[in-house]
């Protein structure tokens, strides 16, 4: 790739030379990827656990959105979720690697004005939060329901 920092003479402004395998794709794919996990690494750079749609917008989970993740490669193995919006609820359903057993969070951002209420995990009461926003799922493994109202 490359390009011209001045007008060259006898052309119309600058060249740019893009070939259809630029280095602009594979960075766009990387940042929707890091939007919707992300992998925690310690000093050494070995995984240590996932970040599930930490920095969606907020309007993906607007009433009657969803946002589906399938088979994603992670250094964990494969991992699947979908989070479904109704009014005045959310639904996740998250698929975890096989023998996954690292930290785990998944934040839910909520559109401005709306916030999580009453939260189960499982069919159970949850209250573990690392923000008002953001479930500590860690410690569970294989398939995890989340269901939560909007308030």
């Amino acid at each position: 790739e490359g390009s011209t920092l001045l007008p060259t003479p006898g052309q119309y402004y600058r060249w740019m030379f893009r070939p259809p395998n630029s280095a602009n794709n594979a960075f766009f794919l990387e940042t929707l990827r890091l939007m919707l996990v992300h992998e925690v690494t310690d000093a050494a750079g070995l995984p240590t656990g996932l970040e599930l749609a930490y920095s969606t917008p907020r309007g993906w989970l607007s009433p009657g959105k969803q946002i589906v993740v399938s088979k994603l490669q992670t250094r964990f193995g494969p991992l699947s979720y979908v989070i479904d919006t109704a009014a005045g609820t959310v639904h996740a359903a998250i698929e975890l690697p096989i023998g996954f057993a690292g930290t785990l969070r998944l934040r839910l951002r909520l559109p401005a004005g709306e916030a999580l209420g009453a939260t189960k995990v499982n069919g159970v009461a949850f209250h573990s939060f690392v923000n008002a926003e953001t479930l500590d799922l860690t410690g569970l493994s294989g398939h995890i329901e989340v269901l939560a109202t909007v308030k």
